[in-house]
Formats: structure tokens, sequence, C-alpha cells
């Protein structure tokens, strides 16, 4: 079952938010609710990892796709080794009418229990970068790049950790949930490239009807999100070889790239000299057993 099904069943909203609304009602009354696939999300936090100083300097072109939307995606490591088995992670953004400026909700999905809703609000600012004050604290990364993209975000308790938690400290909910920001961002940038990413439309009405006759609760319509470009699927497999020189033969592996206001997506092909490939010998050292 999808995390915005799971959280449906009886979350309670955090206190910084409306009143006594319901997380799983908000989320149901969001204009929309992407879930992304593991290549899709696998493409978007590589582009945070790899291209983050590109995303920053998309920030100027990203329209959020709707004032209210639902983002869920499955948490793995950049490792490949993902599964059904790993825990989803949402994040319901709400943004005022220009999709620039806005706060953010993290939940995570709790194998065996219910979802926990990170007890912090999040607020972003794609225009300005936002300081740290008393009140807030800033989503840092070591990656000086990544550092310019997480700047955007900061994020301020709501509520004391629940008895039986985690125990969510500062330290804590920046470590881990600094890549929820620039991973919307990653993917509002991939949204500009409708080429790449295939929309498919699930509408839950006709399994609805036979669940609410059994008494069980209606399932919510979302959007799946897809690498409609089987080519880049195949650039992701591939790691750039470049060596420190940077001007032998070598792999580079797909990308996004930005000329003016336009983004496109440049295949994986080889960059430099043939003759310069192999590794020169005199940087070796003979050794006889």
């Amino acid at each position: 079952m999808h995390l915005f099904d799971q959280v449906k069943s009886g979350v309670t909203m955090p206190s910084h938010l409306a009143g006594p609304i319901q997380l799983g009602a908000r989320i149901a009354l969001a204009d929309r609710r992407f879930v992304l696939d593991d290549q899709v999300c696998s493409l978007a936090k590589s582009l945070v990892i790899d291209q983050a100083d590109l995303l920053a300097d998309c920030l100027d072109l990203v329209r959020l796709p709707a004032e209210t939307f639902w983002l869920e995606w499955r948490d793995y490591d950049l490792d490949g080794q993902q599964s059904y088995e790993e825990p989803r992670v949402g994040l319901l953004v709400e943004a005022d009418e220009s999709g620039r400026t806005g706060e953010m909700t993290l939940v995570w999905e709790r194998p065996g229990g219910p979802p926990e809703v990170t007890p912090t609000c999040f607020a972003f600012d794609l225009d300005h970068a936002l300081d740290p004050d008393p009140e807030w604290f800033g989503m840092t990364h070591q990656n000086q790049s990544i550092d310019l993209l997480c700047r955007h975000f900061r994020a301020r308790r709501t509520q004391p950790s629940p008895a039986g938690s985690k125990g969510w400290t500062d330290h804590l909910v920046a470590q881990a949930s600094w890549l929820a920001g620039p991973l919307m961002v990653a993917f509002s940038v991939l949204l500009l490239r409708s080429g790449e990413i295939a929309q498919r439309e699930f509408s839950r009405g006709k399994l609805n009807k036979a669940r609410v006759s059994r008494g069980r609760t209606a399932l919510l319509d979302y959007t799946e999100m897809r690498i409609s470009r089987p080519e880049i699927v195949r650039d992701m497999a591939h790691t750039s070889l470049t060596g420190h020189g940077g001007v032998r033969l070598h792999h580079v592996r797909g990308h996004l790239v930005r000329r003016g206001s336009a983004i496109f997506w440049r295949r994986a092909h080889m960059r430099g000299e043939a003759a310069l490939a192999l590794p020169d010998e005199r940087r070796f050292t003979r050794v006889r057993m």
C-alpha cells in the first residue's frame, strides 16, 4: 500500500498546520499526488548528488507542479540495492500561488507500525537563500554544490519527540531529511523535460466501489512517474571513467544541461583522445617476484 493511503488511515496533522485537520485529509485534498518509480527516483537522486550546481542554476526556471502536492518515493541508498522492502518516504508540499515559496511536511514509513510524521516544519524559498535564526535551523551539506541548494530550505521543530519515537533531534532531522527539498527541486526540473518522464494516471474509482461495499476505506488516485526514454536508463547505468588529467579517452554518462532557458538531456558519450586512452607506463614501477 502506498504511503499516502497509509497516512489516510488517520495520522493527526502536526500542530504547525491548520487546526484539527488530519494529515490524511490534507493529502486527499492535495491537487496532485506523484509516486516516483525507482528509476525516476534514482535519476532525481543522481541529479542532486552529481549535478547540484546545475539544479541551483535552474532554480529560476522551476515552477512547482501544483500549489499542494504529495511526492512519494522509496528510500534507498545510491548503490543500486533497492528492493520492495525499502521504506517509503512522502513529502506534502504546500506552496503559494507563485510556486516559489512554501512549507513541507515529511513522512516516513515504519514497517509494522503507523507512518511517522517528522515533528518539524520545513520552509523553502526558491528565490532566496534562507538564513538560520534562533527559531529555524538551516539544512546544510558538506558538499559545497549541494550545500548551496540546501540553503534554500530550513526547518523548525514544532513539537517534542513523542514517547517511544526515534527521538528526533535537530541534528537527526537535518541528517535524515536534507535530501527531501533538493529531491523536490530535481523532480520539478525533470518535469520541464516532459519527453523524458512519462506520467501514468491511476484512478481507483472502480476499485473503491468494491472496497467501500466491504466496509474498507477508499484509496486515493495518484500519478506514477516513469522514465519514457530507454536510453536514459542505459545512460544511468554507466559511470564516468575520467581520470584526473581529464584529457584521455573516457566515458561521460548522460546528464542534464542548461542552455539559456532550455534544459535538455545529453546522452552518454565518449570524450577525449584515443591515443591517450592507455595509462602511461612511466607512471608505474615494474616489480619482479
